[in-house]
């Protein structure tokens, strides 16, 4: 009897702890996954899952598969730290993303290459982007926490950056 009370106890503290918590878990592909304050709408296999709260932030958990462009792990491993792809990277998110950077550093996440992120959008709406970016094989993780201008949304960027896992 003690053990069954012991373990319906520990249940009840392991489910209590995940309510609290109220953050939804997803998973981008089968290598990574993050938690988002709500559920995302319909994600697709693959694509990114986005998620837009009542403080006007998006959460953002994308991959960008190199190997479908023809780089393998090792080569993209070996560049990822490197100047040249980090110019490149920086020019790349500037035009495509319409993003203009004002902070990179690079170093390591679980023991993979990482870049770490602060930038300001340069269209219509001014917002502030936040971004983890992590190298694992031959695709690079994209990790983005946007907020509006002057909004302090560093409790929540932890929260979801803290809650990126390696699957």
């Amino acid at each position: 009897m003690k053990k069954c009370y012991a373990f319906f106890l520990m249940m009840f503290v392991l489910v209590s702890a995940q309510a609290q918590d109220g953050w939804f878990k997803q998973k981008v592909d089968e290598r990574i996954a993050a938690k988002f304050p709500k559920a995302p709408e319909a994600p697709t296999a693959g694509g990114p899952v986005r998620v837009k709260d009542n403080d006007s932030c998006t959460y953002l958990l994308a991959v960008q598969d190199f190997g479908a462009m023809g780089l393998d792990s090792a080569t993209l491993q070996m560049m990822a730290p490197s100047d040249e792809f980090i110019e490149e990277f920086k020019e790349g998110f500037a035009t495509s993303a319409g993003m203009d950077i004002a902070k990179l550093d690079v170093g390591q996440w679980k023991g993979y290459h990482a870049y770490t992120v602060e930038a300001v959008t340069s269209k219509d709406q001014k917002r502030n982007v936040n971004m983890k970016c992590l190298f694992i094989g031959s695709k690079m993780y994209i990790v983005s926490f946007t907020a509006p201008m002057g909004f302090d949304g560093s409790k929540k960027r932890e929260q979801f950056f803290n809650s990126v896992e390696l699957l």
